[in-house]
């Protein structure tokens, strides 16, 4: 490489850095060629092998499990590769390990193809031309909120969860404030009631998933002041008389003045409600227009049916997809920067297990709907 001449009067102060160091670094990074496999850092190529292994067989077994890589010699150096009209590239192999009945082991290397090298200026040399890698912009995962303005002037809320690699998880409001989850930007129609996804999680009883958004509160009914207060406010169980044989309000319906007279009268003192809750709140709202979804099952046999239409509804095959979606290493990966932008947004716990983290949790669902839910 010829040195860099300099025609200018004025001498340089700060010497011109080395521009293509950053990509010739981080392909290093990448191959790790010439660090020993048990001291390779869990990136680039060895994160990726990781990441597939190990493999194992329908029956569970045989397992196949990844041991090391490791690199030829090339067969031409840069120059002669430009004039043959060759790849500047080495053979890649891949030490594996098969896993038998009764811990049976054998291993063996494993020819899995050429793959190019990076030469001293930052280039690639492809078919005997010099060719450059430009870098190319990509969204970062992570978690975003927006508002679109609807054709009647309202602003409708929503937020993205975009991974590093998997699914998208959408979230919007409707017109009639209830949140709609989208997990295929294909068909924007394939939507769910957030409470449908939640209620396949776990969460079965309509008291259950209020509660993940408000928290409770004693309200007493012996002052006047308290019964005024309690006017409207949502109870969190059933409210029944001071014997416990009748129930005189349900839980979840609105406590109008008239069932608070009821109340009073009944000689009832105190009843627990959901603070800030009312019967116009989302939540609320999406639970009143759930009709199928009574339990976790339904719940996951009608998401099944909505991200899979015809296909015949088996309870294993609607779990191992919900799975799928969000829940498994294998077909979602968050990243170390969305799982980072993602607890930093949402407030979430900072520490090292948490960030670790690399699919979405149940936390993390929650705690997405609920920041929708106070913007």
């Amino acid at each position: 490489m010829s040195m860099r001449k300099n025609y200018a009067k004025i001498p340089d102060v700060v010497p011109l850095p080395p521009l293509t160091d950053i990509q010739r670094r981080a392909y290093e990074a990448f191959l790790q060629k010439d660090v020993l496999p048990e001291e390779r850092t869990e990136v680039g190529l060895q994160a990726l092998f990781k990441e597939i292994f190990p493999v194992a067989s329908a029956s569970k077994k045989l397992e196949m499990q990844f041991v090391h890589y490791s690199f030829g010699v090339p067969k031409y150096d840069i120059n002669e590769c430009k004039r043959r009209g060759m790849t500047y590239q080495v053979p890649l192999k891949v030490t594996l390990r098969i896993k038998g009945p009764n811990d049976v082991m054998k291993e063996q290397s494993v020819y899995l193809g050429m793959i190019p090298l990076m030469t001293p200026n930052g280039t690639f040399v492809i078919n005997g031309v010099e060719r450059v890698i430009v870098s190319q912009l990509q969204r970062s995962p992570g978690i975003t909120y927006d508002r679109v303005q609807h054709p009647t002037g309202m602003y409708l809320y929503t937020f993205t969860i975009i991974p590093s690699r998997g699914t998208w998880f959408e979230a919007a409001f409707d017109l009639n404030d209830s949140i709609y989850i989208s997990v295929d930007r294909r068909h924007k129609r394939r939507r769910i009631l957030a409470t449908t996804l939640l209620r396949a999680l776990g969460y079965e009883t309509n008291e259950q998933i209020v509660g993940l958004f408000y928290k409770t509160d004693t309200e007493t009914l012996a002052t006047k002041a308290g019964q005024k207060r309690a006017a409207g406010m949502i109870p969190s169980k059933h409210i029944t008389a001071p014997s416990g044989r009748k129930i005189l309000a349900e839980a979840l319906k609105e406590l109008t003045p008239e069932k608070i007279e009821e109340l009073v009268s009944a000689k009832v003192a105190d009843i627990e409600v959901f603070k800030g809750a009312t019967k116009d709140s989302p939540v609320i709202k999406m639970l009143e227009r759930e009709e199928y979804s009574t339990d976790r099952v339904r719940a996951l046999r009608e998401i099944y049916a909505r991200l899979q239409p015809g296909e015949p509804i088996v309870l294993q095959n609607a779990e191992n997809l919900l799975r799928r979606l969000f829940f498994d290493k294998a077909t979602y990966d968050l990243g170390r920067v969305g799982r980072f932008m993602l607890n930093k947004k949402l407030g979430l716990s900072m520490d090292a297990e948490s960030l670790a983290k690399s699919t979405l949790t149940e936390i993390d669902i929650i705690a997405a709907l609920s920041y929708l839910l106070d913007l």
